[in-house]
């Protein structure tokens, strides 16, 4: 049974640093996208003014709308991949062994002495407690992602109603 709970625990954490790893990746993705939309944005402006030369407002408007939703898309990336650094740590109750910012804050000796004292079952609770906050920080991930996206699909779809705009005009 114990063994079974290691395997579940691994398999978890395995998953979650997958599931990190992919929302970074996604997050990378769609900034380096959003960037090469602002600066075509910005570049082409006046470019296509001139295609669309009497509907001025409306070309504004769709540029506006583009690099505005350009932003708030990379913005929104820049959460996802922003370390996550909670720790869960309690004072006097507990101190993770397994994450990073938990062990920096302690002396080589003291996390040495920690790592000697800790028994199988507080192993796994630290693990326990690393996973819950993973998860915590993978679903907020996820949240800036979906928004980054939407926010990221308003470019195309504004790029299409210039279009449209631009075969009306003609």
């Amino acid at each position: 049974m114990e063994q079974m709970r290691i395997e579940l625990i691994e398999k978890t954490l395995a998953r979650i640093d997958q599931n990190i790893m992919m929302a970074n990746l996604k997050a990378s993705f769609i900034m380096s996208a959003n960037i090469i939309i602002i600066v075509l944005a910005m570049s082409g402006y006046k470019t296509c003014l001139e295609m669309l030369g009497n509907n001025r407002t409306a070309v504004t408007a769709a540029f506006f709308i583009m690099i505005v939703a350009s932003v708030a898309s990379l913005i929104m990336c820049l959460k996802v991949v922003i370390a996550f650094l909670a720790s869960g740590n309690m004072p006097e109750k507990y101190r993770s062994v397994i994450y990073f910012g938990s062990i920096s804050g302690m002396s080589l000796y003291e996390y040495k002495e920690r790592i000697d004292k800790i028994s199988e079952e507080e192993i796994l609770e630290d693990y326990i407690r690393q996973i819950h906050l993973l998860s915590a920080a993978l679903i907020k991930k996820y949240i800036y992602i979906n928004a980054s996206i939407y926010l990221f699909v308003m470019t195309p779809l504004t790029c299409l109603i210039l279009f449209i705009i631009k075969l009306f005009a003609a």
